[in-house]
């Protein structure tokens, strides 16, 4: 299937049937772009938004819609060079926080739930309970604030032509709308990571990457992938435990609720849930809130894939498995059974 060419109406077939020579000279603008002052190209820093229905969602509702971005498909390969040189910087000088999995190498999405049900295993082992709270950031990728993205990486020592690049290519950026064959103007914007862009995950790492030092100080564990976050803290099995251990995740989502308004993030509180896992027959409920706003209390949560339930037994994870599992198979039946029939039709006529 043919992809569809961004802003500089290249596709990527174009580049990848380039002769040596062509290669040779491409290589040459990126070198000369790379070690420039200069601003980027133009059409580099632009995107044309593309809205794509979201699966089983109405098509009268904007919220049903996930905008795609088409950008410049030299833009991207540049990215991909330089993106792998700053993934490089940040690993080898141990500038990511150990709680961030997100998008790293050797981590995959598995990673952050397995480490925290070892957690609960561990409390569980030693009679203890564990109340945590999965945290949900509204529009985060759309949130993030540019100007101060640039001021991390600088504080993170990213400096030279890396630096350079990335302040040029973050100043600013223009997108505009295509719906069908119609688009709209071209509109600035100063804030926000496309989250298909080939930079966003690693910038999007280093604009959280303080989040973990904030939790810490407050002697509550987080466990983050991208936005994914969760924060927990453990108990012995003392209800006169449990009110200091309230009062502690109530101190964390205050150091975090600070720390989101200042880096232009919003937490969704209504999303925002805690669940208390303990082996005691009766479940506690705390009162805690984000902003004023009371957070729900859940029994089952579904983190990154894995849904928890309380004692960590897998009942709930079992069963959502088997309902996906089965579920594919009606889908692959009808399938077979619609291309049987309609083949069946076919070799009729013949």
């Amino acid at each position: 299937m043919k992809k569809q060419p961004g802003p500089d109406n290249i596709s990527p077939e174009f580049i990848h049937n380039l002769d040596p020579k062509a290669m040779k000279i491409l290589t040459t603008i990126y070198n000369k772009v790379w070690s420039s002052r200069d601003n980027l190209p133009d059409e580099w820093k632009k995107a044309i938004i593309v809205p794509m229905l979201k699966p089983d969602k109405l098509a009268n509702l904007v919220s049903s819609y996930r905008p795609t971005p088409l950008t410049a498909i030299l833009a991207k390969i540049q990215e991909r060079m330089i993106v792998a040189r700053l993934n490089w910087y940040l690993e080898n000088q141990t500038l990511l926080p150990e709680e961030q999995a997100g998008f790293r190498q050797n981590r995959s999405k598995t990673y952050q739930p397995t480490k925290l049900t070892q957690e609960i295993k561990r409390a569980f082992n030693q009679k203890e309970s564990v109340p945590a709270v999965f945290v949900y950031f509204s529009r985060a990728y759309d949130s993030i604030w540019r100007a101060k993205l640039v001021e991390k990486l600088k504080n993170m020592n990213t400096e030279g032509n890396t630096m350079a690049w990335f302040s040029r290519f973050l100043d600013q950026s223009w997108t505009k709308v295509k719906y069908g064959e119609t688009f709209s103007k071209y509109k600035q914007t100063k804030v926000g990571l496309s989250q298909r862009a080939v930079t966003s995950t690693t910038l999007f790492n280093d604009y959280i990457n303080d989040l973990p030092h904030i939790v810490r100080n407050t002697k509550t564990n987080i466990r983050m992938y991208a936005d994914d976050v969760v924060i927990w803290a453990s108990t012995k099995n003392n209800a006169k435990q449990h009110k200091p251990l309230e009062q502690t995740i109530s101190t964390a989502l205050n150091s975090l609720s600070k720390w989101a308004t200042e880096n232009n993030m919003e937490i969704n509180a209504s999303k925002t849930v805690y669940q208390f896992f303990s082996m005691r027959h009766k479940n506690d409920s705390f009162d805690l809130k984000i902003n004023s706003q009371k957070l729900p209390k859940s029994e089952s949560t579904k983190y990154l894939g894995v849904h928890l339930d309380n004692k960590r037994c897998w009942k709930n994870h079992v069963k959502h498995t088997i309902n996906k599992v089965n579920q594919r198979l009606r889908h692959k039946k009808t399938r077979r059974s619609y291309m049987g029939k309609h083949t069946g039709d076919n070799e009729h006529h013949v």
